[in-house]
């Protein structure tokens, strides 16, 4: 391994430019790789999954649609050990009318004007500490990062429409109050020392534990404090707090529309960057959010909502298999696929048991685009039908129409709403460096 430079004042060591001659000289290794052979794969013996045609006619029904992504940043206040840090995060929801995007998409030319009707966003900023940074009112590191993210659901300026509390979208979902079926949730105490478990109620977002004496939030819901630790800190828990908020933040909208105006849930298509799932300790909101897809489908409340990965050995798997792929068709990668050609079994349960509330598929858009879509189920099994995927038509068929030339496989409101949200490594991890230390000077 190169010596890397502390401060940028003494140069990085590079790989010598030579050495590659000491491998190539080798007689062992020519021997060895003469001993060598490729393992050959048949592609055409390979048999793709359930497919299903797109019928490419977008109801006219959609009108509008919702883009959402997220991104965070480590910053350092010192680099040296014990290391201090605080995570940025930066959460967007773009919005835009369809007839907007048609009109654009229409004109060779783009009247700037036009363009900035499709950058309707709502940005939310937070922070969270990561290493040796606490909150003056708090007696450890850990409860410093609950409280944290206990003020992140309680504050208005924290939700992405920014009129209630992310709590009252979060309360909505683990109550499960669209049909007032839970009466209580269980937490446990996040004190390591105290094994008790309380019961809060609806409209509770603290209570103390009656053993110990430990301030219990609601957000604790999510298990996030097991994963934190004082001495290692809590980067473990920046992908999935993200995550979780990214996808509350398309129940808010859900729920605002539902309380509001059911039938408008039906000219709405929300586009999430990345899968629709809860992983590690956030996993309980799994079930919340597949009751919550069931209902609306069985009462006939129409929900458009796709995830779409970019990476993932899925979708390095669709790009393998990309030529045997028809264009216009959707594949359903159920259990016995994915076992056999993707990801092998590991846990006694069928894939994405404890994680998904969609089911993946492969898609090959008309334009040659190759995406692996997330898409909502009726109730979620190892093997799924075509039929039980909720409105997969109208979300395929929106993300044919919305593609992005400027990438691979990509789609316009995706590529702006990462334009908008993400934090880069240079130079503004730099930045945010400097900021935070200036600010807590």
């Amino acid at each position: 391994m190169a010596y890397g430079s502390k401060d940028g004042k003494r140069p990085i060591e590079f790989a010598s430019k030579i050495n590659h001659s000491a491998v190539i000289q080798s007689a062992e290794i020519q021997d060895f790789l003469k001993n060598c052979i490729e393992i050959e794969f048949d592609i055409n013996s390979h048999i793709l999954p359930e497919a299903a045609d797109i019928q490419y006619k977008l109801p006219q029904e959609i009108k509008h649609v919702f883009a959402i992504d997220g991104s965070y940043s480590e910053a350092f206040i010192n680099r040296k050990f014990p290391s201090v840090s605080i995570t940025y995060f930066n959460i967007g929801v773009l919005s835009f009318e369809m007839h907007n995007y048609d009109a654009i998409s229409a004109n060779t030319l783009i009247d700037p004007a036009e363009l900035k009707k499709l950058k309707e966003v709502s940005k939310t900023a937070f922070a969270v500490p990561t290493k040796n940074l606490n909150l003056k009112t708090e007696n450890s590191f850990a409860n410093g990062v609950r409280k944290a993210i206990n003020d992140i659901f309680s504050k208005k300026e924290y939700s992405s429409l920014k009129t209630n509390p992310l709590y009252d979208t979060l309360e909505w979902i683990i109550f499960e109050k669209w049909e007032n079926s839970v009466r209580d949730v269980k937490i446990s105490c996040p004190n390591e020392e105290c094994n008790n478990s309380i019961n809060l109620q609806k409209g509770v977002i603290k209570k103390e534990c009656p053993d110990c004496g430990e301030t219990i939030y609601l957000s604790d819901y999510l298990r996030l404090d097991a994963l934190i630790n004082e001495v290692t800190g809590s980067a473990g828990i920046n992908a999935f707090l993200c995550a979780a908020i990214e996808q509350l933040y398309i129940a808010e909208i859900i729920k605002y529309f539902y309380e509001n105006n059911k039938s408008a849930l039906s000219s709405i298509v929300f586009i999430k960057d990345g899968s629709l799932a809860f992983f590690s300790k956030t996993f309980q909101l799994t079930r919340k959010f597949r009751n919550l897809m069931t209902y609306l489908n069985d009462n006939k409340i129409g929900i458009n909502l796709i995830g779409l990965e970019k990476s993932s050995t899925f979708k390095d798997h669709a790009c393998l298999v990309a030529d045997k792929l028809e264009k216009g068709k959707y594949y359903i990668c159920n259990e016995e696929y994915i076992r056999q050609y993707i990801e092998p079994q590991e846990t006694k349960d069928f894939y994405g048991f404890n994680t998904y509330y969609g089911k993946k598929i492969m898609f090959k858009t008309e334009a040659g685009d190759v995406l692996i879509a997330v898409i909502p189920v009726k109730e979620y099994k190892a093997n799924n039908t075509m039929d039980e995927l909720i409105n997969a038509e109208t979300c395929l068929n929106i993300v044919s129409k919305l593609r992005c030339n400027m990438y691979d496989d990509s789609l316009v409101p995706v590529a702006i709403i990462n334009k908008l949200v993400s934090i880069a490594a240079m130079p503004s991890a730099n930045i945010l460096e400097k900021f935070t230390k200036s600010a807590l000077k």
